[in-house]
């Protein structure tokens, strides 16, 4: 079964464009400021404002870029070989014995293999349940057994 991400959601589209304008609201706003006010300190001030609300404004587009173009490129498969990561046209196959890590943390799957990591969030994906659940037993490594000793007597 192949499982793709989510694209952004209309919600996040609008809310993006609220931010947009309220940005563009915002920057008008500091530059008028800027602008009457004599006093170097506030000027000052208000140019920091505008570039970080300038800052914000990119952060967030490049956000909601960086998931469209997931959702529209990245696709995995998992197998019984290894979990294939297909890239648009790039495909890795990456074994279940190359894993170092794969720990949940955050609510998030962290896989990390020699090449690179990934990071799956089950509700960032199509079925992202049985994607977590699939790829956390597939790569669980066996478990050497414990040398605990009780304190406790008998």
């Amino acid at each position: 079964m192949i499982f793709r991400p989510f694209p952004p959601a209309p919600q996040e589209t609008r809310a993006f464009a609220v931010f947009f304008f309220g940005s563009v609201l915002a920057l008008v706003l500091v530059a008028v400021l800027a602008w009457k006010n004599p006093d170097g300190g506030f000027r000052g001030l208000m140019m920091g404002a505008g570039a970080a609300i300038l800052w914000r404004l990119g952060r967030a587009a490049f956000d909601l870029e960086k998931k469209a173009e997931r959702a529209k490129h990245l696709k995995l498969e998992p197998t019984p070989e290894g979990l294939k990561i297909r890239r648009g046209e790039a495909q890795e196959l990456v074994e279940w014995l190359q894993f170092s890590r794969v720990e949940m943390r955050g609510g998030r799957l962290h896989l990390e293999w020699p090449n690179g990591n990934l990071e799956i969030g089950s509700r960032e994906w199509e079925n992202g349940m049985d994607l977590v659940q699939t790829i956390a037993k597939s790569a669980a490594k066996p478990q050497k057994p414990a040398n605990f000793i009780p304190l406790e007597p008998r």
